[in-house]
């Protein structure tokens, strides 16, 4: 439930330390591989309003574009985050390159160019009812076949979790497949686990905000945002952007009146996809 209330008084699920040196990094990495990444949501969000990363959030949110050559440039910036200690993951389905260490997830998010939107792939498995556990089996069956690390060995000994280690262990045996095959795989589980329930969908915002960046200062570095953040924030959280809130996200049913994001229902043509 959201709560509303001095902004000292929320969980701390980042360690902002490590935050800041992995967004650094990642953005440092993927600028020297063609790759130029920009703030986004809640790391935005921070660092618009309060001048810092929230502590309260459980990750921070970079956007670039897709493009055409994304894959091989990904794989560059997988490779030398690995180098540097970190455990990375590229989930080729929906285009988003994870890099965590302790207490710290970067996600860097790609962005589709769609008419006057930028949008990415909005996927859940079901709301929780007799299908729910097999629609999501199938959803993250699928969503497997589709992620690539840098090197079963080195991915082995970088996994910080037992959670980790299994991914690790899994994906590395759906990976003895071809690609070609993986791809016609991830279109089969997604579609079962749609039959059963699992919701399919993109999110779209105005083009223009990501048109025309500029820079802001960044614990002691210079970082891309959105020109017009503001005007961003208040279309991703409404009105109310300025004021601390603790679990809140536009995904939510009961947020989705206060967010002016727009939600398409259609699902993505994982068709145009590429999958390392």
């Amino acid at each position: 439930m959201e709560r509303q209330s001095t902004m000292n008084d929320f969980p701390t699920r980042s360690n902002v330390k490590n935050l800041i040196q992995t967004i650094q990094n990642a953005t440092e990495i993927a600028q020297n591989h063609g790759v130029q990444c920009w703030l986004c949501y809640g790391a935005l969000l921070g660092m618009v309003r309060e001048k810092r990363l929230l502590p309260w959030n459980n990750d921070a949110e970079l956007g670039c574009w897709y493009t055409s050559d994304i894959n091989s440039k990904v794989k560059r910036i997988t490779a030398d985050l690995t180098k540097r200690g970190y455990t990375v993951y590229y989930y080729s389905t929906v285009g988003t390159l994870s890099v965590q260490k302790p207490g710290a997830i970067v996600n860097i998010n790609c962005f589709w160019r769609e008419g006057d939107y930028a949008v990415r792939p909005h996927e859940e498995p079901s709301i929780p009812r007799y299908s729910f556990i097999f629609a999501r089996i199938f959803y993250q069956v699928g969503v497997a076949m589709g992620l690539y690390y840098d090197g079963f060995i080195t991915s082995l000994r970088l996994s910080k979790s037992t959670k980790d280690l299994l991914k690790t262990v899994y994906v590395g045996i759906f990976r003895i497949l071809p690609a070609k095959v993986r791809k016609k795989l991830v279109t089969l589980f997604y579609e079962m686990s749609a039959m059963l329930g699992g919701v399919f969908q993109k999110t779209g915002i105005p083009l223009h905000f990501f048109e025309n960046l500029s820079t802001i200062e960044f614990y002691g570095n210079d970082i891309l945002v959105p020109k017009n953040s503001k005007e961003l924030l208040k279309v991703i959280y409404g009105e109310g952007w300025n004021i601390p809130k603790d679990d809140w996200s536009f995904y939510k049913n009961e947020n989705q009146s206060e967010t002016n994001i727009i939600f398409i229902d259609e699902k993505w043509d994982y068709s145009q996809m590429e999958i390392i």
